[in-house]
């Protein structure tokens, strides 16, 4: 498979487990049509900040097969498109944290409810965002951005599958990063006012490119 580790290089899981950090248990990886796709989602951006190692699966069949393949060698898979990604946190960091799910609680609400209540199951503080403004999460379950776009082609060759429109109108998680100057505004807008027409729009069009840089295709309206 190609990695973070290397540019051009590929590694094998055995080397991938070697490199692992001292208390990491999950083998992550990315899927995505090319390298390119894979290493600038919004996904990886933490990790590799944090210096983990992510596998890049740029072939059709990589994630179908990674998905029948629970683990490797003792250790978890962790699709990072998906819900699931936690990193360890001291006490100080686990508190920041909780105080900044709290602060973020109003525009949380406000997106679910409200903004985006028929597009998302729900909204949350992003832990795996630093640069990106929002992502779309599959659940555990669900499929990736990636996967979705394999079914969905296959489903097209073949005629419609009802499996196929199934996981796919599965309603994803928004993860909002609490750092990003647009979230910061938006939740001091909406506490301002609810019903101000510029941040609902604004929504929107951030749910819409979260959509399209998580992998997924806009349902056609």
């Amino acid at each position: 498979f190609q990695s973070s580790h290397h540019a051009t290089d590929i590694t094998s899981l055995d080397q991938y487990v070697e490199r692992m950090k001292e208390k990491q248990d999950k083998i992550y990886f990315m899927a995505g049509s090319s390298r390119k796709e894979a290493e600038s989602s919004p996904f990886v951006e933490r990790l590799l900040k944090k210096g983990y190692e992510v596998i890049y699966l740029t072939e059709p069949v990589d994630e179908y097969c990674i998905q029948a393949l629970p683990e490797f060698d003792g250790k978890r898979f962790q699709n990072v498109a998906k819900e699931g990604v936690k990193f360890d946190e001291s006490e100080k960091t686990k508190e920041n944290r909780e105080a900044t799910e709290k602060e973020f609680e109003p525009l949380l609400t406000w997106m679910k409810d409200k903004a985006l209540k028929d597009k998302i199951e729900k909204a949350v503080v992003s832990q795996r965002l630093t640069e990106s403004p929002c992502a779309l999460v599959a659940s555990q379950y669900g499929w990736s951005g990636n996967m979705e776009r394999i079914m969905k082609a296959q489903a097209y060759q073949t005629g419609k599958d009802i499996s196929t429109n199934y996981y796919a109108s599965q309603k994803k998680t928004f993860e909002i990063n609490p750092r990003h100057p647009l979230i910061r505004d938006m939740l001091r807008r909406v506490k301002e006012d609810e019903e101000d027409k510029t941040v609902l729009d604004l929504a929107v069009v951030l749910f819409e490119t979260a959509t399209l840089r998580s992998g997924y295709l806009l349902p056609d309206t």
